[in-house]
């Protein structure tokens, strides 16, 4: 794996042992996974890398794990202009484009010329005092979704933001930095344990709305503040 990642990307990689996972009903396991791998000279990039002993096939997600924690850095400073220091957290930014073809690009450059062909996952919260003002709400995450999503006509993509009351902030950030504790905490647990009043939520892809509206419970995209406000919170108000 060692030599296989140093020749695709002419650097040197940590690596966790790998170990053998897959297999069941009947069928033996094939894959060895090596978790959490990251390049010696940048350790914040984690990504997977497996050795298919069957098909003798090499894979791995360094590029997008590369391009997704540019992306998560460049989102934080957008965010910090939107709501102000020290009043949301990112719980995910995962950008999937992998393509070994485009290891030189930046961040900015797979969204400037792959975004047609991208699936981005971006959820963040915002910590507020007092009433929730929604409409507010629906304009300052609407920016957001515009300038970074709909703007950059990115194929699909999933888009979440929670309100989360000021005085739980700490609280909301323990969970999502406990990866036992985050994985069992939905959003309706969130909600009734008193940690958030509500969220937005976008889930888009494009072509499918048209193609399968009526078959599935598919979304159109949203096309204003005023659509996010009307149709992609959540939790009715009282509730």
């Amino acid at each position: 794996m060692e030599e296989y990642l140093r020749t695709t990307y002419g650097k040197e990689f940590v690596l966790n042992e790998p170990r053998l996972v897959g297999g069941g009903w009947g069928r033996p396991a094939t894959t060895y996974v090596s978790r959490d791998a990251y390049p010696i000279d940048d350790p914040e990039i984690k990504f997977d890398v497996s050795w298919d002993t069957k098909e003798c096939t090499y894979k791995d997600s360094y590029l997008a794990a590369r391009w997704s924690t540019e992306g998560r850095k460049a989102m934080e400073q957008k965010l910090r202009e939107v709501y102000g220091e020290g009043n949301f957290f990112i719980r995910k930014y995962w950008s999937g484009w992998n393509d070994v073809k485009d290891q030189k690009f930046t961040w900015a450059d797979v969204m400037k010329n792959r975004s047609e062909h991208n699936c981005i996952d971006f959820y963040y919260s915002v910590f507020f005092d007092g009433g929730l003002d929604r409409k507010k709400e629906a304009q300052r995450a609407y920016k957001l979704l515009k300038e970074n999503f709909i703007d950059y006509k990115v194929m699909q993509y999933n888009f979440a933001v929670l309100f989360i009351y000021k005085d739980k902030k700490e609280q909301l950030i323990n969970i999502y930095t406990d990866k036992k504790k985050s994985s069992q905490v939905g959003m309706d647990e969130l909600h009734k344990s008193g940690l958030m009043k509500d969220y937005i939520r976008v889930n888009y892809s494009e072509g499918a709305y048209e193609k399968f509206k009526g078959k599935y419970p598919l979304e159109a995209e949203v096309k204003s503040a005023e659509d996010l406000l009307n149709t992609r919170f959540q939790i009715k108000e009282g509730e």
